[in-house]
């Protein structure tokens, strides 16, 4: 189990929340969600675009940049392998299995709180403006692509 919060707080549980140990954290602000993908890898992720992931359960991070460094608020597993994160500004990010970056800014700017990535490749987003689809990511996103 794992917790994140303010001033970079990391904490890790191997008891299922008996007791608790601070992990030595790879940046001091604040993080606003974490997630563990499907190849047991941790994602942190939180204020001004800071994405970390740990591939030995949080003994040491790896810094993932997306091209806009808005606030991160939530990490999920994507059907066809990596994840999907989104944050401020309408910003989605894909990460893919080998470390590839694509991005795209959905048109209506909103900050975005969550999403749901689909096996069709639809996206379901929620955050200021309501629940929003994205019906094409690779094609709105192709424009953004860092590798």
């Amino acid at each position: 189990m794992y917790v994140a919060g303010e001033a970079g707080q990391l904490f890790r549980s191997a008891d299922l929340g008996d007791s608790w140990e601070l992990l030595d954290s790879p940046y001091y602000g604040s993080f606003f969600g974490l997630h563990v993908d499907s190849k047991n890898r941790l994602w942190v992720v939180g204020l001004r675009g800071n994405i970390f992931v740990s591939d030995d359960q949080g003994d040491s991070f790896n810094q993932i940049k997306l091209p806009d460094n808005v606030n991160i608020n939530s990490v999920v597993d994507a059907p066809n392998g990596g994840v999907y994160l989104v944050g401020n500004a309408g910003v989605i990010g894909w990460v893919d299995t080998a470390g590839n970056i694509k991005q795209m800014t959905h048109s209506s700017g909103a900050a975005l709180t969550d999403l749901v990535a689909h096996d069709d490749g639809r996206l379901t987003v929620v955050g200021q403006r309501g629940v929003l689809e994205i019906t094409d990511f690779e094609s709105e996103s192709s424009a953004q692509t860092q590798e």
